[in-house]
C-alpha cells in the first residue's frame, strides 16, 4: 500500500464515502485532477520529493484537521448561505403551488386525468383501454363520433388545431404526471471514465453542471412547464465531487437523492450562491406565468 492509498483511506473514513470521491478530494488538496491521484495510487515506486511533501501534508491535514474544517475540500458555504439556498426553495415551491391552483391549470390536470390512466407501466387511453403511442413533443387527440366520446390519436400535426382536438405534452411527460414519478434525477447523467453520474449535465465546453429539473403539475397548452435550476460549471474532473453536491442539493429540494452510493457534501459558497439566485429566478419565472393566467382568465371572464 503506498502514501496515496493511505491517504485515501483516510478520507473515506473521515467522509464516510467511496474512493471515487476520495481521490477528488485528495486532489483538491494537492491539486492534482483525480485522474492523476489515481495514476499516484496505482504507480509503484518513489515520488518526487515535491510530491512527496504534499502528500505528507496531505495527511496530516486529513488526519488532524477539525470537522468544521475538513467539511469540504473548498471552504463549506455557511450556514447564512445555507438558510438563503432553503428560502429560496420555500419561494419557488409557494409560486408553484399557488400556480398549480389556478383553474386553468388544475383543469388542464383534472381533463389528462380524466383522458388517460397506466396499465403497469403502459399508457393507455381511460375510456379504451387502447395504448397511447410516443408521437414526440405532444400527444393530440380526437374522437371520431361526438356521441360515443372515444378519444383517440392523431398521427399527424396539423396546425392550426382541428375543432374538438384536445393537446397534451408528450408521452414520457404524461406518464410522469400520472405517476408523480420523483427520480427526476435520471434524464441527467454524465459518464466518468465509465461510471455514470446522475443529477449533472455536460456542457458543451466539456464542463459539468447540476441540475435539478423542478416539475410542475400541468399540463396547460399541451406544455411541459417544468424549470430547471442550474449550478455553475465545474472542470470535469470535479464530476465525482459535482454528484456529491448533487446529492447534497436535491435533499435539500425535498427530492428522492440521486448518487446514494457517494456521501453527500454541502458546496462551497460560490456554487450555493449561485444556486440560490438561479432557484429566485425560477420563482419569478412561474409568477411571471401565473400573471399571464390570472390576465386571460380575466380577460376570458369579460368576454363571457
Amino acid at each position: 500500500m503506498n502514501k496515496v492509498t493511505e491517504i485515501i483511506a483516510l478520507i473515506q473514513e473521515r467522509y464516510e464515502c467511496d474512493e471515487c470521491v476520495a481521490r477528488a478530494i485528495l486532489g483538491t488538496r494537492i491539486h492534482r485532477s483525480q485522474s492523476q491521484v489515481k495514476y499516484m495510487e496505482e504507480r509503484q515506486g518513489s515520488a518526487a520529493l515535491s510530491t512527496t511533501e504534499k502528500l505528507k501534508e496531505a495527511e496530516e491535514f486529513f488526519a488532524e484537521s477539525s470537522d468544521e474544517v475538513l467539511g469540504c475540500p473548498y471552504i463549506p458555504a455557511g450556514d447564512t448561505i445555507v438558510n438563503n439556498l432553503s428560502a429560496s426553495f420555500a419561494y419557488l415551491g409557494g409560486k408553484i403551488a399557488f400556480y398549480e391552483k389556478l383553474w386553468p391549470i388544475k383543469g388542464s390536470m383534472d381533463k389528462l386525468r380524466k383522458r388517460f390512466a397506466m396499465k403497469g407501466e403502459e399508457l393507455i387511453f381511460a375510456d379504451s383501454g387502447k395504448p397511447v403511442k410516443d408521437s414526440g413533443k405532444y400527444v393530440r387527440i380526437y374522437t371520431q363520433d361526438a356521441k360515443k366520446k372515444v378519444w383517440k390519436q392523431r398521427r399527424t400535426e396539423k396546425w392550426p388545431m382541428e375543432k374538438g382536438d384536445e393537446l397534451y405534452p408528450s408521452r414520457s411527460r404524461i406518464i410522469d404526471l400520472l405517476t408523480d414519478n420523483q427520480e427526476w434525477f435520471d434524464e441527467y447523467k454524465v459518464d466518468y471514465y465509465g461510471r455514470e453520474f446522475s443529477g449533472l449535465k455536460m456542457t458543451d465546453e466539456g464542463d459539468v453542471r447540476i441540475v435539478l429539473p423542478v416539475r410542475i403539475q400541468s399540463a396547460h397548452k399541451g406544455l411541459n412547464e417544468d424549470v430547471r435550476v442550474m449550478s455553475i460549471p465545474r472542470p470535469f474532473d470535479a464530476a465525482p465531487l459535482m454528484a456529491a453536491y448533487a446529492a447534497w442539493v436535491y435533499k435539500m429540494a425535498g427530492y428522492a437523492r440521486p448518487n446514494k452510493p457517494l456521501t453527500d457534501l454541502r458546496p462551497d459558497q460560490k456554487l450555493v450562491s449561485y444556486l440560490t439566485s438561479n432557484v429566485r429566478l425560477m420563482g419569478d419565472t412561474i409568477q411571471s406565468r401565473i400573471d399571464t393566467v390570472l390576465a386571460s382568465s380575466r380577460k376570458f371572464g369579460k368576454k363571457s
